[in-house]
């Protein structure tokens, strides 16, 4: 259809619920069908008959939105860090805070069977601010013990409508006198290609605030340079595919040096994602990345084990630079 003079393409998702077996009431129906509708919308073929999937992690907007909402209220998610380091130094230069759901009848719950439900459900905003404020409790403590880097925390490109956002998370720092350079909010490639007009205000205002933005899975979107250009970006990931066999003859350093290359001329600070060996860790310097995290570094830690892990970090870097590494 025409709209504005513009072709628009329309697309359906049907969800489809039945009587008696999905429920005996009109309220009860609807429900059912609006559940089948999201997870149609995930599937290829526009229409899903509901399936009861007894999951607290499942795609249905109002189950989910329902199940994250009481693990926020009852204390159920937590954060594991992932360190990254300064690849020229060995020096600790940040972590990332990913969100775990410590279901009380299911266990552990992986981040990948639930975030990927609540990006289409309202319950991110909830998720979202719930992580903000966990990882900026255990930024106070840590910073109160004398470990300055900053903590990265994902941030889901459709808060970025939100005219509060940015006065929000202001007030968490502030509540916790954490200075702004102590947080880096991280949008992935993608998701910020979706939303170019909403991220241009919210990120300006985050980034005058002196909180730096990050740019996650560079190269596995859509990120323009007129967006590198308009958007006050501090960082760049590169994309892990690329990273993984950098080590291998290959096209991969290539496409590395050119996106270094790139982030070069907007004076971004460029990091290696996923650099699962450390032999890789040279290479990586060389092509002009300034820091990374991987499991060669370390793996996602409880803030406990994070601190056993810091510890002998660096002792093993301090050994290392005086020649009695074994």
């Amino acid at each position: 259809m025409l709209i504005a003079g513009r072709l628009v393409t329309v697309g359906i998702s049907v969800g489809i619920a039945q009587f008696p077996a999905h429920g005996t009431d009109g309220r009860a129906l609807l429900h059912r069908a609006d559940q089948a509708m999201y997870q149609a919308k995930q599937g290829s073929r526009g229409f899903q008959m509901f399936s009861p999937d007894p999951s607290p992690a499942n795609s249905s907007s109002v189950l989910l939105t329902s199940a994250l909402m009481r693990a926020v209220a009852n204390g159920e998610l937590l954060l594991h860090y992932q360190p990254q380091i300064e690849i020229g130094s060995g020096r600790i230069v940040g972590k990332e805070a990913l969100v775990r759901w410590q279901h009380p009848e299911q266990g552990m719950i992986a981040p990948n069977r639930f975030i990927p439900a609540a990006e289409k459900s309202p319950a991110i905003g909830a998720l979202t601010h719930a992580v903000l404020r966990l990882a900026l409790d255990q930024e106070q403590r840590w910073r109160a013990e004398g470990f300055e880097a900053p903590v990265s925390v994902n941030l889901s490109a459709r808060l970025l409508d939100d005219d509060t956002l940015c006065g929000s998370i202001l007030r968490l720092l502030k509540e916790r006198h954490l200075p702004p350079e102590s947080l880096i909010l991280e949008l992935t490639e993608t998701a910020l290609a979706s939303s170019p007009a909403q991220a241009r205000t919210a990120l300006a205002q985050i980034a005058e605030a002196g909180i730096r933005i990050s740019i996650d899975d560079f190269g596995a979107g859509y990120t323009s340079f007129r967006q590198l250009r308009e958007l006050d970006i501090a960082q760049i990931k590169i994309d892990g595919a690329y990273v993984a066999n950098v080590t291998q003859v290959g096209r991969d350093a290539s496409i590395i040096r050119s996106i270094v290359e790139l982030g070069r001329g907007f004076n971004l600070h460029m990091i290696a994602e996923c650099v699962e060996e450390a032999k890789a860790l040279p290479i990586l310097q060389e092509l002009g990345c300034h820091s990374a995290p991987g499991y060669s570094i370390g793996r996602p830690m409880a803030p406990v084990e994070f601190d056993c892990w810091r510890r002998s970090w660096i002792t093993e870097q301090l050994l290392a630079s005086r020649g009695l590494a074994s």
